[in-house]
């Protein structure tokens, strides 16, 4: 199993620019098998573990992250019900940044 995860997690040489690509397909099927092999043997491999510790460290609720749903609340309406996360993610930067920015002229 150990040779499994470890071929899984060898870079592939690249002919192109798309390193970036092949490194994230290498790290997700690592991820997958070490998953199979964590349900098979109750034994989290290397990635597995990574994952494991860094969705711990996300906090399970905080002010910010409410903010942020209630400001993507109000931008994805029934109208607005096709726009892409990265679309979405982008107005509600524009937003943020107006507002803090029209604070700013009005208290000069």
């Amino acid at each position: 199993m150990e040779n499994i995860i470890k071929q899984s997690m060898a870079v592939q040489p690249t002919l192109s620019g798309s390193a970036g690509v092949n490194m994230e397909k290498t790290l997700a099927a690592a991820v997958r098998t070490e998953m199979v092999v964590f349900q098979s043997s109750g034994v989290r491999g290397r990635s597995l573990q990574q994952v494991y510790e860094y969705l711990l460290s996300i906090p399970p609720a905080s002010v910010e992250a409410e903010r942020s749903f209630s400001a993507a609340g109000q931008l994805s309406t029934k109208i607005r019900s096709r726009l892409s996360d990265a679309t979405l993610d982008k107005l509600c930067f524009l937003r943020s940044f107006f507002r803090s920015n029209s604070k700013k002229q009005s208290s000069n």
